[in-house]
């Protein structure tokens, strides 16, 4: 018996149920006692609105009869998103080529289906789309691949990688408990990934970030039109009344997780609806409007609706003259998004207005069939073109509605899925990530040595990682085999992944443990837990401690800043990132270290001439680091700010900070060496405290010609030559303000200050040389 609901013998079944979907195929004939034709699945659907339980009742029966009979389904797509509107997108339309192509497809919702019930059926190929690894959906997927089926993870956000959960700025909508859960849940999609045999993905930015991250195969299913929309859009002309009175600027939000999206546009819109007051912004959804004071001048230009349901939102962007589509260029986040927004406004003969994300540039064909805006002046000449040229904007709907038409037919997304599903069997090699490239010999088959160096867990952006795996890269390049010990619950190519993305490329092995083995030639602990978990190791002279701050002011007198004070009286060789710690250490505990002097990369940070100063007083603002003295930093400008409100403040190192009494601009945790050098010569006074050993940051901003603020602690003017470039402050917030009103004003005094920085810092050596000395102080003992 064939199981239909349409006259089309080539169609598939397709039972609507909400927003959800049942599509399979040529199912074989089920058992007497269950017998189902088109006559009682259209009686179900009728009914589905009077007792919704007949229809999950019959799911479940379902499942478990075709699994009694044996039926064979090519594929089988579970629904992690418990039937959202993305599995339109990703399940369905692949789903609609495939069974036109005559492939058998089983789609299950476990919102209306018990996903034990489908334990035992047989399939060629799974697709879990955005489900957890845990509970049901892992148990279902261990069953079919132990039965040879092929297991496909789909998913279209960057929803994976929980390091980056700082950078989502609607994670601070959520409560504690709920903030855990979204990690935990990111934590699982990865799992999920790491057990499936091929990863399907919506952008060409997401599938990279997924095979660098994990070594998959990747393939990009794009998100596509389905076959209804298509034809339905097709036949329609959908051009708005002509409307004298008013010019509508549609933003369609959803959720709260996209106010620093909006952002991008804002002070475009602000500046349109006051030269324009015929120009109306209609928002729909759950944008909070409180964090947008600007537009609260506008209020009768602006109208707020509730956020709709899918189906209805789709057709209210008719109500549009131009939709909105804003993302944070850069953001890895934004920059997985997909490209909904233009293809659904075309479909609707609207313009789309997007931020020129890749994903954006490569929908758009580089803005041909809509407008893209990286700047606040972008957006506004975009919105202000279309405005003036009505004729224009209607001629690029109707073009990009065309082109929509035929780039985004749900062939597209089907064919990229039958390739992965049924012929991208082979995983390509991934070489820059392989966690060991070279192995045995170096040089004349002499054999390699072996470094064991023990790390804490990667911090992207720490200057401190950065001298360590500077140190390793350097000696990697020397002959030694490193092996990275990483004590991190995280897998070992996500650690790599940081490691060559935002820090070094170079030869290395990782071990998630601080477990050394005694026929290493040398070890390297960088970190005073580090050195802790080797006070047994039956062979002290072989461990070199690199010191690089006087860990123990880490903390107040505790159990931990005794154990980090017994560290340095283990028996190691110690050596000493610059002179202060090693005076200290000489002074407190009668230790000779060896120094490696301070280093710079002068290839990036150096002074560019004429450059425009946009900032008065940058500080590194670390309140996560105490060491960092940040609260007495914040107090200074607070008091600078109230002596001088122009003052333009600007902080770095961090995403978010709580309240700070003054107006500033975050420029957040910067991982980018290149673009915090730029910072610097923008700037006019860098701002940067450490009380455990003299920070680089400050080297780096005298390089790149600020005037240099720091707190007096004894020893530190060592580090600096003495006193003549940096302006030493005590430890109060008049002191920092007196330093900072000095330096403020361009005087001969402080271009002589910053001159003599200049001669200083010309002096210092690269950070290759941080490999080199280490290697003569092997050498020495």
């Amino acid at each position: 018996m064939q199981v239909r609901l349409v006259d089309d013998e080539r169609a598939p079944i397709y039972i609507p149920f909400s927003e959800t979907h049942l599509l399979y195929q040529d199912v074989a004939p089920l058992s007497n006692s269950f017998k189902v034709d088109a006559s009682d699945i259209a009686t179900l659907v009728d009914s589905i609105n009077v007792d919704s339980l007949s229809y999950i009742n019959f799911c479940n029966r379902f499942g478990a009869e075709v699994a009694r009979l044996g039926v064979e389904f090519d594929v089988v797509m579970i629904d992690g998103t418990y039937g959202s509107i993305s599995t339109r997108y990703r399940l369905f339309c692949p789903a609609e080529y495939l069974t036109s192509a005559g492939y058998s497809v089983l789609y299950i919702n476990p919102a209306i289906s018990d996903l034990e019930t489908f334990l035992n059926i047989k399939c060629r190929v799974a697709v879990f789309f955005r489900a957890p690894y845990t509970g049901s959906f892992s148990n279902l997927a261990q069953a079919m691949r132990s039965r040879g089926t092929k297991i496909v993870f789909d998913i279209d956000d960057l929803a994976f990688d929980d390091r980056l959960i700082g950078k989502i700025d609607g994670v601070r909508f959520l409560n504690s408990e709920e903030r855990i859960n979204y990690a935990q849940g990111m934590r699982q999609y990865l799992d999920f990934i790491e057990y499936s045999d091929i990863v399907t993905c919506s952008t060409n930015f997401l599938s990279e970030y997924i095979a660098n991250l994990t070594e998959k195969n990747v393939i990009i299913i794009p998100n596509t039109v389905g076959k209804n929309y298509l034809e339905y859009y097709a036949k329609r002309s959908i051009e708005r009344p002509v409307d004298a009175d008013n010019f509508v600027v549609g933003y369609y939000s959803g959720s709260r997780t996209h106010q620093e999206d909006f952002r991008c546009c804002y002070d475009a819109l602000v500046t349109l609806l006051s030269r324009y007051p015929d120009i109306r912004l209609r928002i729909v959804g759950e944008l909070d409007l409180a964090e947008f004071p600007k537009l609260s001048s506008f209020s009768d230009q602006i109208d707020e609706i509730s956020r709709m349901d899918y189906f209805l939102m789709l057709e209210d962007i008719a109500n549009c003259d131009v939709v909105l589509a804003p993302l944070e260029i850069g953001d890895p986040f934004c920059e997985s998004k997909s490209e909904l927004k233009f293809f659904e406004a075309a479909l609707l003969e609207r313009v789309a207005v997007c931020s020129a994300t890749d994903t954006y540039r490569r929908a758009t064909q580089d803005g041909r069939y809509a407008r893209l805006a990286e700047t606040a002046a972008d957006w506004l000449g975009a919105l202000e073109e279309l405005y003036l040229d009505r004729k224009a904007m209607r001629q690029l709907a109707l073009a990009a509605k065309h082109y929509v038409l035929d780039a985004y037919h749900y062939a597209k997304a089907g064919k990229a899925a039958e390739h992965a599903y049924f012929r991208a069997d082979r995983l390509p090699e991934r070489k820059a990530l392989s966690l060991v490239r070279h192995t045995g010999s170096v040089g004349h088959g002499a054999p390699r040595k072996t470094a064991s160096v023990l790390i804490p867990d990667v911090i992207i952006g720490g200057g401190g990682h950065r001298k360590i795996l500077s140190l390793c890269k350097g000696l990697s390049e020397a002959g030694y085999h490193i092996c990275l010990h990483v004590e991190s619950g995280r897998p070992r190519n996500q650690i790599a992944l940081d490691i060559r993305q935002y820090f070094y490329d170079f030869d290395f092995e990782i071990i998630n443990s601080w477990n050394v083995h005694a026929e290493t030639d040398i070890i390297i602990c960088t970190h005073w837990l580090t050195a802790y978990s080797l006070r047994l190791f039956e062979r002290p002279e072989l461990v070199y401690y690199f010191v690089q701050d006087y860990e123990p002011l880490f903390h107040s007198a505790s159990s931990d800043y005794a154990k980090a004070l017994s560290t340095y009286r283990m028996g190691f060789n110690i050596v000493c990132f610059g002179n202060w710690v090693a005076d200290r250490l000489a002074i407190d505990f009668g230790v000779t270290a060896s120094v490696i002097p301070f280093t710079l990369d002068s290839a990036t940070y150096f002074e560019k001439p004429n450059i425009r100063k946009s900032v008065d007083v940058l500080f590194f603002a670390r309140p996560s680091q105490p060491r960092r003295c940040f609260e007495l930093g914040v107090e200074a400008l607070q008091l600078a700010y109230r002596k001088n409100p122009s003052l333009r403040i600007g902080l770095y190192g961090e995403d978010q900070y709580s309240y700070i009494p003054f107006v500033y601009h975050n420029f957040g945790l910067i991982t980018s060496l290149e673009t915090l050098a730029d910072i610097y010569r923008k700037s006019t006074i860098g701002i940067c405290f450490s009380s455990t050993n003299p920070s680089l940051v400050g080297y780096e901003m005298i390089a790149c010609g600020c005037a240099l603020i720091d707190l007096r602690v004894p020893g530190f003017e060592n580090n600096f030559g003495g006193e003549g470039f940096v302006s030493y402050a005590d430890a109060y917030a008049e002191s920092i303000l007196e330093k900072i009103d000095r330096n403020l004003l361009a005087s001969p005094e402080r271009d002589a200050r910053v001159a003599l920085g200049r001669e200083f810092i010309s002096k210092m050596e690269g950070d290759e040389s941080i490999a080199r000395k280490f290697l003569d102080i092997i050498e020495r003992r």
